[in-house]
C-alpha cells in the first residue's frame, strides 16, 4: 500500500504541469533568470504570471524583461498591462511596451501609437511607435 502512495505521488509530480518559476522573489537578476525560463518553457500561467511582473515589479530591467517575453503570448487579456506600461517612468520600459502594443496592429493600438508620436518625450519611444505605425 505505501509504495502504491509513493508511486502514485512521483506520477503526479512528474507529469503534472508546473507553474511558473518564481518570479517575484530574490534580487533583480534572479527575477529576470525565472522570466527567461518562463519564456524558454512557458508553463499554462505564463502570461498571468508576467503581466503581474510588468503591474508590479519594482526594477524597470525586470518590468523590460518581463514585456518582451509576453509579446510572445500576445493575448487580448494582457492589452490593458501593455497599455499602462506605455506611462512607466523608465524610457526603456515605455519602448517595449510600445513596440509589443505595435503588435496588437488593430484601431486601438493604432490610436495609442499615434499619441505617442505626438506626445512622447523620449525620442527612441517615439520611434518605436513610427516604427509600429508601419
Amino acid at each position: 500500500m505505501v509504495v502504491a502512495v509513493i508511486l502514485i505521488v512521483l506520477i503526479v509530480v512528474r507529469y503534472l504541469p508546473a507553474g511558473s518559476p518564481d518570479v517575484s522573489s530574490g534580487d533583480a537578476s534572479q527575477r529576470i533568470e525565472a522570466i527567461r525560463e518562463i519564456a524558454a518553457d512557458p508553463p499554462s500561467d505564463a502570461g498571468e504570471t508576467l503581466a503581474r511582473v510588468i503591474a508590479s515589479d519594482r526594477s524597470p530591467r525586470v518590468r523590460r524583461e518581463a514585456l518582451a517575453v509576453i509579446a510572445h503570448f500576445l493575448k487580448p487579456e494582457h492589452r490593458e498591462v501593455v497599455r499602462a506600461s506605455i506611462k512607466d517612468a523608465d524610457a526603456g520600459v515605455r519602448e517595449i511596451a510600445v513596440l509589443t502594443l505595435s503588435m496588437y496592429a488593430d484601431k486601438a493600438a493604432t490610436a495609442d501609437l499615434i499619441e505617442i508620436v505626438k506626445k512622447e518625450p523620449e525620442e527612441k519611444v517615439r520611434q518605436a511607435a513610427l516604427r509600429g505605425l508601419v
